[in-house]
């Protein structure tokens, strides 16, 4: 009898470790709600039922969960009968508190929410010391970074897990969890199919064989066009890239030598990616260890920034096949109008170049446009310095090393460093495409260029303060004597027209 009862405690410890270690998915009751402060709206304590409820996890020090703050309070304006839409600050660097019951932590997150309280429409509250919302959500859910949300339908379940800048998703599910014909078995499925696509992606396979030959290593060469089946999209990153994947000195570290495929994309894109430079189209950066810029110790990190338009340009009678003019329409589960490509060469031959010449090759097979790169005179955003900002921004350490500081207050402070620093951190906060954070609208994003014709070292802080608001950040850029406009350069473009005979 004694064995049979160390037994049933023994099992009893395994089931309660399994489930322990469980991970919090799509189907499962919702967490409670543990926090140390609410700061905008009335206190919840548990989800109430009936309602449907958006909980986002977010930080101050995170630009996209700042970036997502207007969709998060268009949504809770959207579906105010039916949906409330909590925030809760997590992964704030907590300390061993000196004041336990009014941490640093928590003031910072308080001075986050004052600046942004006229954009914040929705509850808002920052975890505990303990980390109970990180802990019993986020990392139950076995999520990493931030920002992330959850869909909890009106009996307390979760409906849906995901990045919360997916925005068509996100409204896609609120509409469908708040209508007529929810099923929460619905939703289980569709993430265990999901799920069993991930789980089931082989890197030795490619994407689109289908029995049409098998493995991948069957072949020196291959290329493969289709109508979209997936509703999902693949492709990291959007254009063919001179860096890691197709140059020979580096192929070794890459895992899919000589192979790029496409999967849910607008005919749009694959021009883009077939004709568009092979550098990417970002600020340059610098390594936040040394300090270096990225591309003094790798040329295949240069940029394309500022001297390729980050966009084809459209010309065509009918824009139908090729997809939706405005790229950030472009990023939806629809596989209407969509395509997966993917072609795979020897290695002797991987290069980004040769790469673009079978892609080339291939959409002028199957579609019949006129396609060119072009200069010419494109948008973007000169940053011009005045007189006195050139005395007031040069350095009063000359000689010394690089430093930038970033205070708790989300500021940004640059010692001995150069006008391309200043450039970089607009990229990154007003930027398109990969760096895009919903801070400015499609018509006026444009790439910055450095006008001020300072070639010397500077000291410069950009304050928190104006940083998320782009008029403000211009106004603030001019109490510094530095000037913001919008100008033209000739830039390489890809045009895509109709075919020669046939006219808009």
């Amino acid at each position: 009898m004694r064995r049979i009862y160390l037994l049933a405690v023994v099992l009893l410890k395994i089931t309660l470790l399994q489930a322990q270690t469980e991970p919090l998915k799509v189907g499962d009751p919702a967490p409670k709600v543990k926090v140390f402060k609410w700061l905008k709206g009335e206190p919840v304590t548990n989800l109430e039922r009936g309602r449907v409820h958006v909980v986002e996890f977010g930080a101050t020090w995170c630009a996209p969960c700042t970036a997502a703050i207007p969709h998060l309070s268009s949504l809770s304006d959207k579906y105010s009968k039916d949906v409330d839409v909590l925030s809760f600050f997590i992964k704030e660097f907590v300390r061993e508190p000196k004041d336990p019951n009014n941490p640093e932590y928590v003031k910072k997150v308080e001075r986050f929410v004052q600046r942004h309280d006229n954009k914040i429409k929705y509850k808002v509250a920052v975890d505990d010391v303990n980390r109970s919302m990180e802990t019993s959500w986020h990392m139950a859910a076995g999520l990493r970074g931030v920002p992330y949300s959850f869909v909890i339908d009106r009996n307390g379940h979760i409906a849906w897990i995901g990045l919360s800048t997916k925005y068509n998703v996100i409204d896609e599910v609120v509409e469908y969890v708040t209508g007529p014909n929810y099923r929460l078995s619905e939703m289980v499925e569709r993430n265990e199919k999901e799920k069993s696509k991930r789980q089931n992606f082989n890197k030795d396979e490619l994407f689109l064989a289908e029995g049409n030959g098998g493995r991948s290593d069957n072949f020196d060469f291959r290329s493969i066009f289709r109508k979209s089946k997936a509703k999902y999209r693949v492709a990291s990153p959007l254009y063919i890239t001179s860096e890691g994947w197709f140059h020979e000195n580096l192929a070794s570290v890459n895992s899919m030598p000589g192979r790029i495929q496409f999967v849910n994309m607008q005919l749009v894109e694959l021009y883009n990616a077939a004709y568009a430079d092979t550098l990417e189209n970002i600020p340059l950066q610098r390594n936040p260890i040394t300090w270096e810029w990225w591309a003094e110790s790798n040329p295949y990190r240069n940029r394309s920034y500022g001297e390729y338009w980050y966009h084809p340009i459209v010309e065509v009678s009918d824009t139908t096949a090729l997809g939706s003019t405005n790229w950030r329409k472009r990023q939806t589960r629809s596989i209407e109008n969509k395509y997966d490509y993917s072609v795979q060469v020897p290695m002797k031959k991987a290069s980004a170049g040769f790469i673009q010449k079978v892609m080339q090759r291939d959409l002028q097979n199957y579609f019949d446009y006129d396609v060119k790169v072009e200069i010419r005179e494109m948008p973007c955003w000169k940053l011009m310095a005045t007189n006195t900002a050139k005395k007031m921004l040069a350095t009063k350490t000359p000689g010394k090393s690089i430093n930038i500081i970033y205070p708790e207050d989300g500021s940004f402070v640059f010692k001995n460093a150069i006008v391309k620093d200043i450039i970089w951190v607009l990229g990154l906060k007003y930027g398109f495409q990969q760096l895009d954070l919903y801070n400015l609208s499609v018509e006026d994003q444009a790439p910055f260029i450095d006008a001020t014709g300072i070639d010397y070292e500077i000291d410069f802080e950009m304050s928190a303060t104006n940083q998320e608001d782009f008029q403000g950040f211009r106004k603030y850029l001019e109490s510094n004597g530095l000037k913001l406009e919008k100008s033209t350069k000739p830039m390489k473009v890809v045009v895509i027209k109709d075919p020669k005979g046939k006219t808009l």
